[in-house]
């Protein structure tokens, strides 16, 4: 898998779930699909995994969980935006590829 097929899978991971909350479960299958990825991690997915190595050292607190969440979504959204989006020759805007990937459209 590369960096980009789990950008999508990650992406419609949300979608389908539609979760409002992370839970250990969620996060074991997240991690366990990001290691994964046969090349090297690039930013974002360097990042959460090591978003999701504090979790479980954490023991994965709902708390601590649900707060970094908003954070990851976020930052799909931005991948999605400035670099995969920008990888197509699309007639969309990109505020319509926001909303998209937003759960907005």
């Amino acid at each position: 898998m590369t960096n980009q097929l789990f950008c999508y899978w990650l992406q419609g991971y949300f979608e389908i779930s539609r979760t409002a909350t992370l839970n250990a479960k969620q996060a074991c299958l997240i991690e366990k699909k990001l290691r994964s990825i046969t090349e090297e991690l690039g930013s974002f997915t360097n990042w959460l995994l090591q978003v999701l190595e504090y979790l479980k050292r954490l023991q994965y607190r709902p708390e601590t969980m649900n707060f970094f969440l908003p954070f990851i979504k976020r930052s799909l959204s931005t991948i999605f935006l400035h670099v995969i989006d920008n990888s197509y020759n699309t007639e969309k805007s990109h505020a319509e590829l926001k909303a998209i990937h937003d759960g907005m459209a």
